[in-house]
């Protein structure tokens, strides 16, 4: 079955999907006040979205309860009155209640591997990742024969991998950079630090290739970070060698050699202020109008 889709990528883990004549809100991330205590900022900088274009959505899915997934300062305004929300069915309801308590009459709890039908031609898998520490999930979105997974930043075991080989994953969204404190914020000597931070940046381009090439992508996006950090204390992070917050184009090269599907980047510009330079994205261009190798 073919179909016609829209898909944007809004920032970070954010996507918006025109399909069937219904829209879906996946993780968006668009306030300017920061997450984590107002620390961490989105880059590249989305700020030029206007929050009212996604107001008009249809379903909301929220990945997991991390600040710059679960933006509480946008979707406390959130017209309320037509949008349901997606989450999966963790084993605690706190993270429902959090929502609720945002507003929200009518929240949907999706089973692991349970398809749920959104309209003709479109429906949503989600399926859940839960530890002692965290929760998140990932949804597998189904337009017609096109098959996109918004992996965000969400562990999937070795056992799950298979099952979504035989999906066929045509368009892959998944965190490639690292959205955590350590080692950043640990008191490390220099070169300890250092050591520490390029060994998990490795890992973590390790972990993206692996899982892309296991489920055989064809087409990838690798997004869900990094955070930037405008507060003076923390504003050297953006800048440092071995970090483990390294951008798109900083890992571009190593990561399309490595990858067996086709890797994407929005176009963007170097602009120069005084002894830094800042990589600045175009990230409003639409993702169908770059997925030329994918049916639709």
């Amino acid at each position: 079955m073919t179909a016609t889709f829209s898909l944007k990528f809004l920032g970070h883990a954010g996507i918006f999907l025109k399909a069937s004549g219904v829209t879906l809100l996946c993780d968006p991330w668009v306030s300017e006040s920061g997450a984590f205590l107002h620390s961490w900022h989105q880059f590249p900088p989305n700020d030029f979205i206007e929050w009212q274009s996604l107001y008009n959505a249809d379903y909301l899915y929220i990945s997991h309860d991390h600040d710059d997934h679960f933006d509480k300062d946008f979707l406390k305004d959130f017209p309320k009155h037509k949008v349901t929300v997606i989450i999966a069915d963790f084993l605690s309801d706190s993270f429902a209640r959090e929502i609720a308590d945002l507003g929200f009459p009518r929240i949907w709890y999706l089973k692991d591997w349970e398809e749920c039908n959104l309209a003709d031609g479109l429906s949503v898998v989600l399926v859940k990742n839960q530890s002692l520490y965290k929760i998140d999930s990932t949804l597998l979105i189904k337009v017609g024969n096109t098959n996109i997974l918004h992996k965000n930043d969400c562990h999937i075991p070795d056992e799950d991998i298979p099952k979504y080989k035989d999906y066929g994953i045509d368009i892959l969204c998944a965190q490639f950079s690292g959205v955590m404190w350590y080692p950043a914020t640990y008191d490390y000597e220099t070169k300890k630090q250092q050591q520490v931070a390029a060994k998990i940046k490795q890992d973590m381009i390790n972990s993206f290739v692996d899982f892309a090439n296991r489920i055989s992508a064809k087409q990838i996006f690798h997004c869900a970070g990094p955070a930037c950090f405008l507060e003076d204390e923390l504003f050297h992070l953006n800048f440092q060698e071995n970090s483990i917050f390294h951008d798109q184009w900083d890992v571009y090269p190593e990561l399309s050699e490595r990858l067996n599907g086709n890797l994407h980047r929005s176009q963007g510009k170097c602009v120069s202020g005084g002894n830094i330079t800042l990589k600045v994205y175009d990230s409003t261009e639409s993702l169908e109008n770059i997925l030329q190798g994918v049916k639709n």
